[in-house]
């Protein structure tokens, strides 16, 4: 009987000391949990940052106000570069308005190159520990606007109706606009080139496609980046990580959330292109809380760059629309005189060799010389016609009423002072006869990964 009391009290003592551990025990998930422990830092004195100490930043980011001329404000072009890339186009371009001539600041962080001037922690990430790096060195001494941009003058994925010329960017773009905005891409003819479509959908949990291997890390990884924020069931904007930023509009994001994503790139699992590609699809959400940005590219070339195209033909006038499908034409035409050439000459090698026959490729015209010569002198008409197009886009009068989507947040004087600079630089390049890169399918270039960026 003694024996069975003392059994029955130690079954009790050993029951309360598991009940006591099992409530130890999911105390400390719980408390796990709720701040949401990741490894974020690098530092062996704070190597582990609670996720919940991280500031919110606002999702209703505030418009500003555009209350100076555009010269007035002050600018930074941050710039993403290798110790190889070549800058000379910079001052050959740009000479009259950077500095010391002018007031146009640039700021070259080079990533393979530790001894630079500006340079990165290390190079992984691309363009992203870049950009993060600027900022969270220059956080509280920031310019009225900074350009985050790669170190290519000419690229493909630049505007095409300003010759893909980056160089025109920076000399003519609306500053007022990214005061209003705070967040503004570079790319407005994204219609025109990759598109703006919901690529990544994040409904739910994809299986790895090596074609869409960000969708893939955008899931998995999320939280990491944003561990309060809820997956978006879309990402998109126009590609390809070339942005301008007001000072309020970094500013209004915390200093410790770019830490943060800094720390991310440099801990993460996912290699140096995989981590830098899943930042082209959030900035947009960093700086404005929407997963979606696609902006109209007509009211994207028009408030940005002076470009403007009316929405309809209205008094005989073209459409933007209007424009890029005569280039198209015009581009496909000029392939395929092309092509002929190849051809002719190909035939002409095989003759001269051994007179061996040439099968000539099927659907390309046999045209005569004279032909070709006809056939050449039109192509050059067209392609007048279509710069003739872009600069009455540049000499058109618009009113607010004309052009729907204009939020009239700063002076429309803006846009006339720089349709007029815009025109007299395209009309100088073409006395100096300089290539119009407009008429290019897309220019070579080596991608920023290529780079080693």
């Amino acid at each position: 009987m003694i024996l069975q009391r003392r059994m029955t009290r130690r079954w009790k003592r050993d029951c309360a000391i598991i009940f006591l551990g099992c409530v130890f025990v999911v105390s400390i998930v719980s408390w796990f949990d709720d701040n949401k422990l990741l490894y974020t830092g690098i530092s062996s004195l704070d190597r582990y940052v609670k996720t919940a100490d991280l500031p919110e930043w606002s999702k209703k980011f505030q418009p500003g106000r555009a209350e100076k001329s555009n010269d007035d404000y002050s600018r930074t072009v941050v710039m993403a570069t290798v110790a190889s890339d070549d800058l000379r186009w910079w001052n050959e371009e740009l000479g009259d308005i950077a500095f010391p001539n002018g007031t146009l600041q640039l700021v070259p962080y080079v990533a393979d190159d530790p001894s630079a001037l500006y340079h990165t922690i290390t190079n992984k990430g691309n363009e992203a520990m870049v950009y993060l790096t600027f900022i969270i060195d220059h956080y509280h001494n920031l310019s009225d606007v900074t350009f985050f941009t790669h170190s290519d003058r000419f690229t493909w994925h630049n505007n095409i109706l300003m010759d893909h010329d980056q160089s025109l960017v920076f000399r003519h773009f609306n500053l007022s606009k990214v005061i209003v905005n705070g967040y503004v891409n570079l790319l407005c003819d994204w219609q025109q080139t990759v598109g703006c479509f919901k690529h990544i959908q994040l409904v739910n949990p994809p299986t790895f496609d090596a074609n869409k291997q960000d969708e893939h890390a955008l899931y998995f990884h999320w939280h990491e980046l944003f561990p309060s924020d809820p997956r978006p069931l879309y990402l998109a904007q126009p590609c390809c990580s070339q942005f301008a930023l007001s000072r309020d509009r970094i500013q209004s994001v915390p200093l410790e959330r770019y830490k943060h994503l800094q720390n991310w790139i440099l801990t993460t699992t996912l290699d140096d292109y995989a981590s830098g590609r899943v930042f082209e699809y959030i900035w947009q959400f960093i700086w404005t809380g929407q997963s979606t940005v696609c902006p109209d590219q007509r009211i994207c070339y028009c408030e940005t760059y002076g470009i403007c195209f009316p929405e309809n033909r209205t008094g005989g006038q073209s459409t933007i629309e209007d424009w890029f499908a005569m280039r198209d034409a015009v581009l496909k035409a000029g392939e395929i005189v092309t092509k002929f050439e190849k051809a002719t000459a190909t035939k002409e090698k095989l003759w001269e060799a051994d007179n061996t026959y040439y099968v000539w490729p099927d659907g390309l015209p046999k045209w005569s010389e004279k032909e070709l010569l006809q056939e050449k002198k039109r192509l050059e008409v067209r392609k007048k016609e279509l710069l003739a197009l872009r600069d009455n886009a540049l000499s058109w009068e618009y009113d607010t009423t004309k052009m729907n989507g204009l939020h009239g947040m700063f002076d429309l004087g803006d846009i006339k002072q720089m349709k007029w600079k815009m025109k007299e630089t395209l009309i100088n390049k073409n006395k100096h006869g300089q290539k119009d890169q407009a008429m290019d399918l897309r220019p070579q270039d080596e991608s920023i990964e290529q780079k080693g960026i």
